[in-house]
Formats: structure tokens, C-alpha cells, sequence
């Protein structure tokens, strides 16, 4: 081969080689000037509305417009401390503890006692 023809060659493929160098790999952000992929930001979700308020305080809660507040003891009795929540007790006799649709009457034992849950 001559030496001119052998130069020529020589330097087309040292300059192919340096293109393939160059280049980044191919993939996310492969020529993008965009920057790097960013997570979405979370959903958030809405919070359910709270029932209307009685104005009957329970703690540091108001209870809802068919709850009073009930105050009772947990395992250790008086000699521990009281507990409040607002909640719907059970009436004795009615049918379902008098509790409204969706909700039946339960015995708490270690808590406020017949409860509609």
C-alpha cells in the first residue's frame, strides 16, 4: 500500500474512534440539556371532613354532633389515669344499642364500655 493512501486511512479511522470516545453512552438524558428525570411530586389527598362539631369538649377534642364525651378507666382502674374520647354509647333496650345505620353496638371491656363501633 502506498504510504499517502495508509496515512489517509489511518486518520479517518483515529477520527471515527475519537467521535465514538465523545459520545456519552445512549440512555435518559443522552444528548438532553433537560437535566436529570425528577420524581413527581406526591398526591396529596384531601382530608375527610370532620363531623359537625356539638361544642361539647372531650380533651382536646370537640365531638361530633351524635357524640358525647366519655370518660372511663383502662386496666389499671382509678389508680390509673382517666381517659376521655367522644362516642356514641349504646342504649340498653334499643334495638342495635339505639346506634345509627352503619354502626353496631361492641363492649369495649378495658375501655368506655358498650360502644356503637
Amino acid at each position: 500500500m502506498r504510504p499517502v493512501l495508509l496515512l489517509a486511512l489511518l486518520l479517518s479511522t483515529s477520527s471515527l474512534a475519537c467521535d465514538k470516545q465523545g459520545t456519552p453512552p445512549p440512555g435518559p438524558g443522552a444528548g438532553s440539556s433537560a437535566g436529570p428525570v425528577e420524581n413527581p411530586p406526591p398526591v396529596v389527598q384531601p382530608e375527610p371532613e370532620p363531623a359537625a362539631a356539638t361544642g361539647v369538649v372531650c380533651g382536646d377534642k370537640s365531638c361530633g354532633a351524635d357524640e358525647e364525651c366519655i370518660s372511663y378507666y383502662g386496666v389499671a382502674g382509678p389508680a390509673g389515669p382517666k381517659f376521655q374520647e367522644c362516642g356514641i354509647p349504646c342504649k340498653q333496650g334499643a334495638k342495635n344499642g339505639g346506634c345509627p345505620e352503619g354502626k353496631r353496638c361492641q363492649t369495649i371491656a378495658d375501655g368506655p364500655g358498650p360502644v356503637c363501633r
